[in-house]
């Protein structure tokens, strides 16, 4: 377990992430949120799972919420990492015991509800980075964070099709991800009419021949499907996949002329060397959902959960980068639009 501290950056500068266009912006607008006093006495805490504070991942995104809450909003930060699940309780005990007023952790990386138990007197904030729908186990008494990622991977399937060459799109998934299959699937079959839609192909999660069961530990997998895919005339790799994505990468940048779609982190800020491999991403904004909560812990306004959808900029997929040149200008207006119809709900991602 590594521990780390930061001495509060005590800047009365206020903070809110825009949208720009479908796009989540990384750009701070320091123009809107209401300044807080210099001098402010709220300790936050985060603690980090296995994977540590720069996992290219959810703890590394969690963490950007938890310093912009320093930089902006002065509070004092206290940081744990590589936190295994049967030593939780006794870190969140812990931190009770060192003044932390508020202690934001992955829901995944253990029993989150008996942390809420051993410290009661602390606001306990649960991101939910998997989706998995584990809040519901947990005590009202924490914060829940979540993302309607299926949104953003509605999006990031359309603007997939619209940019395939051959024609086929492969994706990874594993056990926890059926919703952002579904969403991606149902973004592709909206391009074109249904004689010109690319084909998605989707290796089933299970046994049988020329299926994978992947395992989000085990990277091998991943590049073995991978490979499979491009194989079958994929040019666009989907790894939904949690970690085990990574095994994809290599095999893509061997394979040439063919990219990614991320899921979960921005795909160039999570891996800036193979930036020019990402199509674009499906965006969970865990960094802006921190900070709202972090925000609104210090008005002292913790009576809700947080769920992160296109509307308020928690979801949404990244630049297309180096390969906007494949898209049309029509392409881009009918990505606006069906993001619009999504929000308004005209738009189900999720219908069969």
């Amino acid at each position: 377990m590594v521990i780390r501290t930061r001495a509060a950056a005590l800047l009365a500068i206020p903070l809110l992430l825009a949208s720009c266009d479908f796009h989540i912006d990384d750009s701070p607008d320091a123009s809107s949120s209401p300044a807080v006093e210099a001098g402010i006495d709220y300790r936050v805490c985060q603690i980090a799972d296995e994977g540590g504070l720069e996992d290219h991942s959810y703890n590394q995104a969690i963490a950007r919420g938890v310093q912009r809450a320093e930089t902006y909003l002065g509070v004092d930060v206290l940081q744990r990492e590589d936190v295994g699940a049967d030593d939780l309780v006794d870190e969140v005990t812990s931190l009770a015991a060192r003044d932390c007023k508020l202690i934001v952790m992955p829901l995944s990386i253990g029993d989150v509800a008996s942390a809420v138990v051993a410290a009661p007197d602390v606001s306990i904030v649960a991101v939910d980075v998997e989706g998995s729908g584990l809040g519901s186990k947990v005590p009202n008494d924490a914060v829940i964070v979540t993302f309607d990622a299926a949104e953003a991977a509605y999006l990031a399937g359309y603007a997939a099709a619209a940019a395939t060459e051959t024609g086929t799109m492969g994706v990874i998934p594993s056990a926890q991800n059926g919703d952002l299959v579904t969403a991606f699937s149902n973004g592709a079959k909206a391009f074109g009419d249904k004689a010109s839609r690319p084909e998605v192909i989707v290796l089933p999660n299970g046994d049988g021949e020329g299926s994978f069961a992947i395992d989000e530990d085990d990277p091998q997998a991943v590049a073995g499907a991978t490979r499979t895919l491009i194989s079958r005339g994929a040019d666009i790799i989907v790894p939904i996949a949690g970690d085990a994505s990574l095994g994809a990468v290599p095999v893509v940048r061997s394979a040439g002329g063919v990219s990614l779609v991320w899921s979960g982190e921005n795909g160039c800020r999570a891996l800036p060397e193979d930036c020019g491999l990402f199509l674009t991403s499906v965006v969970s904004n865990l960094d802006n959902a921190t900070f709202e909560v972090i925000k609104n812990a210090v008005a002292d306004d913790t009576n809700f959960n947080y769920v992160g959808t296109l509307a308020n900029s928690g979801v949404g997929i990244a630049p297309f980068n180096d390969y906007r040149d494949r898209f049309s200008t029509t392409d881009k207006e009918r990505i606006t639009e069906l993001r619009d119809q999504i929000i308004s709900g005209d738009i189900e991602v999720l219908a069969k």
